[in-house]
């Protein structure tokens, strides 16, 4: 019997340039560094990219929100390595971080299938990240996001979409796109495990569109 799950949709979107810590100290600035991983081998076209995501995943009305992002193109090897830049003003020591990453090759996505935890819960330095193939999902959140007008999106830009359980923070799955150059409206699809599901639960997708690396809300 499948189960039915509950979706808040209306999350914010947020769109930001390279230009996103303008009247805020550099000095805020860190990076969260570490390699993505692979136990088996991959092969890879070489015209790969790798999205490497930074995530609050308290219990807060904050569950969800991208605190990082990195865009890594032309990547033809496992492993590669990462370097994150967030703001640490924006870190509270009473949540709880992880990292995701997925490395994109055409049709073919890896991911992590766990978040590791970092910096209040984990390490900021030399994190493994390790990725497997990520199959087509038998069950999936689907829908649209609409990007504001008068933005224009760059080859830089990506779209990620993270599901969440409202009550814990938990990260139940996430996608990225970064084929979106100059779209309007980009789709996701988050795939997840049915017998994982809460039905009793409130789950909620929240997205960000990054140009660049840092992210600001």
């Amino acid at each position: 019997m499948k189960r039915s799950l509950a979706v808040a949709m209306a999350v914010a979107v947020v769109v930001l340039s390279s230009f996103a810590l303008v009247g805020q100290t550099l000095a805020a600035v860190t990076s969260l560094t570490g390699t993505i991983t692979s136990a088996e081998p991959v092969t890879l076209s070489g015209n790969a990219t790798a999205v490497v995501t930074l995530v609050d995943q308290t219990a807060s009305p904050e569950a969800g929100g991208i605190i990082g992002e990195q865009r890594i193109d032309g990547v033809a090897s496992l492993p590669v390595a990462f370097d994150v830049p967030y703001d640490d003003a924006r870190i509270d020591p009473k949540h709880a971080y992880a990292v995701l990453a997925s490395v994109i090759d055409g049709d073919q996505e890896w991911h992590n299938t766990e978040p590791v935890p970092a910096i209040t819960g984990g390490p900021t330095v030399n994190l493994e990240i390790p990725v497997v193939l990520k199959p087509k999902p038998a069950t999936a959140v689907t829908g649209d996001v609409t990007v504001p007008a008068g933005v224009v999106l760059s080859k830089d830009a990506v779209e990620t979409a993270v599901l969440v359980k409202q009550g814990t923070g938990t990260l139940v799955s996430a996608d990225s796109d970064v084929k979106i150059q100059g779209d309007t409206s980009i789709s996701f699809e988050l795939g997840y495990e049915e017998d994982l599901i809460d039905p009793a639960a409130t789950y909620a997708v929240r997205v960000a569109i990054v140009e660049k690396t840092i992210v600001e809300s």
